[in-house]
């Protein structure tokens, strides 16, 4: 998975992380059920990340078929989408894997 984040430092950096190792480390309490996706708060992975920003990762229904994933900033009650975000087929499974 490759997306461009914010840093404590106030910079922005682009990362390419596979989703096993962020999945590895993702709490209960970072999983955010929506009516129609489920959010997965990615911010305990990096260490970088200010306090204040969630990086939540949107995936539509992953218990039938994925139709939908995509990324989303949420800073200071405001909402941004993710840029340079890419996630590759074989992340997609690990998903739904993960949910499975």
């Amino acid at each position: 998975m490759q997306f461009l984040f914010y840093r404590k430092n106030g910079t922005y950096s682009t990362t390419t992380t596979n989703i096993r190792d962020i999945l590895a480390e993702v709490q209960p309490d970072d999983i955010i059920d929506a009516l129609d996706s489920i959010g997965i708060r990615i911010n305990r992975y990096f260490e970088t990340m200010p306090e204040n920003t969630d990086y939540i990762l949107w995936v539509s229904d992953p218990l039938a078929e994925v139709k939908k994933i995509f990324m989303k900033m949420y800073k200071n009650g405001e909402e941004d989408t993710v840029e340079e975000f890419k996630i590759y087929p074989d992340e997609v499974r690990a998903i739904v894997d993960y949910f499975s």
